[in-house]
């Protein structure tokens, strides 16, 4: 056998060992994954956040809760001075950060087009922090309708970039130490395009006021 025919048949192995042993840490992560306690905190944010007024409080059917992993989850519309509305989700995590996924699943699994992306830039208490802006449309009628969103950790992660959560909690979670959790998510519609430079002051602003107040519950 020729030193190429020799080399050629060793690299299939070669390759493929490597290969599994990067799989075998992500396998074992996806099998073991902790189950949520459940434990609905919406007595615990704030009604009133700045000026903007809770106005109504949503409850997780069973299959919302399913899809969540977990019952620790806030839905619900605020009211601004102006009357305009925006939605505010908050899902709440333990040791189950894996229940935790990109809005953008769930966004896109309710009937929705994305349209564009972006960083969106805001300040928490002086700290200036890179949220996650979506633009999305609705199938049905093209409305249009903004999304910001942040990941935070209770150790000062504070992103909207998804991988940011992940990497942060793969290494914790091969030791069993991953840390308390929440994504904050704002949804704001639209009538029509002239409508969203509005509609993304609405949303960045509740988002301002809204994790901090979360901070405090992780604490």
């Amino acid at each position: 056998m020729s030193e190429t025919e020799k080399r050629k048949g060793l690299s299939v192995p070669a390759l493929a060992w490597p290969l599994v042993a990067l799989c075998l840490p992500l396998l074992w992560l996806g099998m073991n994954r902790p189950t949520s306690t459940g434990s609905a905190r919406e007595g615990d944010l704030a009604y009133q956040l700045g000026e903007f007024q809770a106005v109504h409080e949503y409850e997780l059917d069973r299959s919302q809760a399913a899809m969540l992993g977990t019952e620790d989850a806030i839905w619900r519309a605020y009211e601004d001075l102006e009357g305009g509305t925006a939605y505010l989700y908050c899902v709440f995590h333990r040791e189950d950060w894996k229940s935790v996924h990109s809005p953008e699943t769930c966004l896109l699994g309710s009937d929705m087009t994305l349209t564009g992306r972006a960083v969106a830039r805001i300040e928490v208490g002086g700290r200036p922090v890179e949220a996650e802006r979506l633009l999305l449309r609705k199938n049905q009628n093209g409305q249009p309708l903004v999304s910001w969103y942040v990941f935070l950790t209770k150790e000062g992660l504070m992103s909207g970039n998804y991988w940011d959560f992940v990497w942060f909690h793969v290494g914790r979670a091969f030791l069993r130490s991953t840390r308390p959790g929440a994504l904050v998510r704002i949804d704001v519609e639209a009538a029509d395009d002239a409508g969203l430079e509005m509609a993304d002051r609405r949303a960045k602003a509740l988002l301002e006021r809204a994790i901090p107040e979360v901070l405090t519950i992780l604490r």
